[in-house]
């Protein structure tokens, strides 16, 4: 099974875990992070759009953003409280666990669900985002901060966060679409082949001679795996390195789209544009103030 042969690499690393009570000025548009968000929504309702839906998300129900998608926060009503979650669930060749396939985003909250809660709460009580804006230099500064410094955290807070997360994530991962034990193979040597290649240019023939597979057979298989093209998918992965270069390093647009493998910054800027929906160099002001 493909999300089988994932899961032996998971790594899960929690950035942010707090309670809030937003209301109207909870008015978010084109939110496009490297982590994942969890929300819990205990009273009111809140609105989130992306892949095309919006979700009107009650309390009881526990709503999951995957990382890397555009998304808009909305509350509409006169307010909600909700726990949020802000994770990465890393897996082979850096792919997220939450984007590897289509789930569905949205389910109601169990009984076990609350006790998860409280246990991520009582570890990390002071793992709150410091301001709501997903813009503003302090959210992203925090979530910076927190990344780096994960390595710091005792082995044992490392293990519980990533056991109560998983337990979280685990009823929406079992709404994915299954593989065969071959596909699951193949996709963990596609993904590693990219990984190990995505700086320097990639030929669609070098990875099916890889795979033992024709281009055309790689092209329409990995489409009906994760619904996107080979080239989309390096691309993808391409840009999100770049995303972390652009908030966390001083490079030039020029260099990152030279290092990460692009022929050239005006085909880089392009891509990360109809990507993202933001300039490269708008998203490094926005992020990396």
């Amino acid at each position: 099974m493909l999300i089988h042969e994932l899961l032996s690499s998971l790594d899960i690393h929690l950035l942010a875990f707090g309670r809030c009570r937003c209301g109207i000025e909870w008015n978010y548009h084109n939110v496009n992070n490297y982590y994942n968000r969890l929300f819990l929504i205990t009273d009111g309702e809140a609105s989130v759009t992306h892949h095309g839906r919006e979700y009107q998300v009650p309390a009881g129900s526990l709503h999951l953003t995957p990382c890397y998608t555009s998304a808009d926060f909305i509350c509409k009503s006169g307010g909600f409280d909700a726990y949020y979650i802000h994770f990465t669930s890393r897996t082979v060749g850096g792919l997220d666990l939450c984007r590897i396939q289509e789930y569905t985003w949205q389910r109601r909250v169990r009984e076990l669900d609350c006790f998860f809660i409280e246990q991520l709460q009582r570890l990390n009580p002071s793992s709150n985002v410091p301001v709501k804006d997903p813009s503003d230099h302090s959210y992203q500064l925090y979530h910076k901060k927190q990344a780096e410094t994960y390595q710091q955290r005792p082995p044992k807070l490392y293990m519980e966060n990533m056991a109560y997360i998983s337990l979280l994530l685990a009823p929406f991962i079992a709404t994915g679409s299954a593989a065969t034990q071959a596909e699951g193979q193949r996709m963990h040597a596609f993904a590693t082949y990219v990984e190990e290649n995505i700086h320097h240019s990639i030929a669609l023939g070098d990875i099916a001679d890889e795979l033992d597979v024709s281009p055309s057979y790689l092209s329409d298989w990995l489409f009906k795996m994760l619904r996107v093209r080979p080239i989309e998918y390096i691309n993808r992965r391409r840009v999100e390195e770049a995303q972390q270069l652009l908030i966390s390093d001083k490079l030039s647009i020029k260099e990152i789209a030279g290092q990460i493998g692009f022929s050239s910054p005006s085909y880089f800027c392009r891509v990360f544009k109809n990507q993202i929906g933001l300039s490269a160099s708008r998203y490094r002001s926005l992020y990396n103030k």
